[in-house]
């Protein structure tokens, strides 16, 4: 393959020790099933600060308005991500989206099982945390402290951050950049970012 055709963060991640993976992540967390009709473009399994981790670009698909009447087509928002296994019993699901971010039925979906929490004004002004009902208001506002709110409200661009467990099959952390074509300093940030949140969610003991 040359380097023209090769996906965008291919270089990248060959040179920080992951290698390509046939995964197909869809469904891991709730970003990652947001759309109808999903797909994980490309993906590369290696670890972060020794967990496992997925790099991949990622597509949230939709049928057209078009589809809907009978003809074809579909639009989609695209994302690069890491997806980080954590050991997440404290959190059986938790998603931090820009309130910006166009989520409609599926938000509405989501809050009939899970609930919206009001972290502080500045946070709760640029994004939208919704966590399952077994988690507490008190458990997401212990998580958010000054500091966290601080360092999140700093983060360019806004990021997309989903933890969810699956029990037996295990649990996952999701740090999504929204787009695809990032520079190296981008995914270098990307993955300080998902080291960072994998830290905060999953503490080393």
């Amino acid at each position: 393959m040359t380097d023209e055709l090769r996906p965008d963060i291919e270089t990248w991640a060959l040179a920080n020790g992951f290698e390509a993976s046939t995964a197909d992540i869809t469904g891991a967390t709730p970003l990652l099933r947001t759309g109808a009709l999903d797909t994980t473009d490309d993906a590369y399994m290696g670890e972060l600060d020794g967990r496992d981790a997925v790099l991949a670009e990622f597509s949230i698909g939709s049928p057209t308005a078009g589809q809907a009447f009978g003809g074809s087509g579909s639009s989609s928002t695209e994302f690069t991500l890491f997806l980080v296994a954590v050991d997440d019993s404290g959190w059986p699901r938790l998603t931090v989206h820009p309130v910006s971010f166009s989520e409609h039925s599926w938000t509405r979906r989501l809050l009939q099982r899970d609930h919206e929490i009001n972290v502080s004004p500045e946070m709760d002004e640029r994004y939208r945390v919704v966590a399952a009902h077994k988690v507490s208001d008190d458990d997401v506002r212990r998580l958010f402290t000054p500091d966290v709110v601080a360092w999140w409200l700093a983060q360019d661009p806004e990021l997309f951050v989903d933890i969810e467990d699956h029990g037996e099959a295990g649990a996952y952390l999701a740090v999504a950049h929204p787009g695809l074509g990032l520079t190296d300093q981008q995914l270098d940030a990307l993955r300080d970012r998902a080291v960072h949140l994998a830290g905060l969610f999953d503490p080393v003991a």
